[in-house]
């Protein structure tokens, strides 16, 4: 099993590293002093225990196909999204997006934040084609999450082109400092539908291509915006829209903004801060949390203490079957205790935790030594 925790044994190896490192140039003479600073070192003062969370698994909506069947979205975008089934939180805010309403997403990482704002735009240009122009700007902080997300919609090209045999009915293009002149003066003279950028860029467009002809705005990890830059951003927002032609669609998306208060609390301050950047009111309603769901037995129960004694004094093998890690005392254990918890009846990620604690909280539980519930633990995760 000795490759079973190697990202613990990297982790580790990079600390004692960095102690050897910052240790070599500490001299210090008086002794309290120097007895307090040791000590401290020794403890991890200067480098804290990695914080886990756990990704959940979300709760199941419709598919892509369902929506277009229902005329919600324009047929074509069931070969864009071909045997796509979406999250119960992404089919929540493409309906509000595809009537026209503003919305945020706040969900974790991998719960298809891309796709709402992605399956909107798509939607509105394939129903309302008018010609060459830019109708979509999505902002990100970072170039590299740009140049990501490029990627993403050259995928979604390629299956419309595969399924259809027919060109993308879509263009985009990336602007950014990254691309030379030659391609930022092509950008500007053919006028993508969609173009992708951050939001320093976003004053160039302003100033050097037609204002009115920008229809939405979608800003990608808005809990980035915070601060100077945040005003920044909302300024340039609201000159946006004072040059705008047409209406401007609002669409964010972040990760959790709000942890603390119930759900309508979190949406209600998430909903006070976005109206605040957009210049738009934004309602609660208008705020999409993510839904998630158990994926272990024992139906959000703990599992009992002999069982999960049991489990941790036996042999753990990352290779058995995905059958029975679902039925595994441990994996209940660890869903229900450490992943999830709830909030006004619903299913929330419980906050990040370090190991040791999750390991204490194992010994605590199953009155185990502690070492024996860290190394059982390691092989789990793994």
């Amino acid at each position: 099993m000795q490759e079973s925790i190697e990202i613990f044994n990297i982790h580790q190896k990079i600390m004692d590293d960095y102690k050897h490192f910052v240790s070599s140039f500490i001299n210090i003479k008086d002794e309290k002093i120097k007895e307090i600073v040791e000590t401290e070192i020794n403890q991890g003062k200067f480098w804290p225990e990695p914080l886990i969370q756990v990704n959940p698994s979300f709760e199941q909506g419709e598919s892509a196909q369902s929506l277009c069947n229902k005329g919600i979205l324009h047929p074509d975008l069931s070969k864009i999204f071909k045997d796509y089934d979406l999250f119960k939180h992404q089919v929540e805010a493409i309906k509000k997006g595809c009537n026209g309403l503003n919305f945020i997403v706040t969900s974790g990482a991998g719960s298809g934040k891309s796709l709402t704002f992605l399956g909107t735009i798509f939607d509105y240009l394939l129903k309302n084609k008018t010609g060459a122009g830019i109708k979509a700007v999505i902002v990100y902080p970072m170039n590299a999450l740009i140049n990501s997300q490029f990627e993403e919609i050259k995928k979604y090209k390629d299956n419309y082109k595969n399924t259809t045999n027919k060109d993308f009915p879509i263009t985009f293009a990336k602007y950014t400092g990254q691309e030379d002149e030659e391609e930022r003066k092509r950008i500007k003279q053919e006028l993508p539908d969609i173009i992708l950028t951050n939001y320093m860029m976003l004053e160039l467009i302003l100033t050097r291509s037609k204002e009115d002809i920008i229809r939405n705005s979608i800003f990608d990890e808005l809990h980035t915006y915070r601060g100077r830059q945040g005003s920044d951003v909302a300024i340039l927002i609201r000159r946006i829209k004072a040059q705008a032609a047409h209406n401007i669609s609002c669409i964010g998306t972040s990760a959790t903004m709000v942890s603390e208060g119930t759900i309508s609390e979190q949406k209600r301050k998430v909903a006070e801060v976005v109206s605040k950047m957009f210049g738009t009111l934004f309602s609660e309603e208008q705020i999409i949390n993510e839904y998630l769901t158990r994926c272990f037995d024992y139906d959000g129960n703990l599992p009992d203490k002999e069982a999960l004694s049991k489990a941790l004094q036996s042999e753990i093998n990352p290779e058995d079957p995905e059958e029975k890690l679902k039925i595994f005392p441990l994996s209940a254990w660890l869903e229900n205790r450490i992943a999830l918890d709830e909030n006004s009846g619903m299913l929330v990620r419980h906050k990040p935790m370090q190991f040791s604690l999750i390991a204490y909280q194992l010994a605590e539980d199953t009155d185990l030594d502690k070492s024996l519930c860290e190394l059982q633990l390691k092989k789990f995760l793994r």
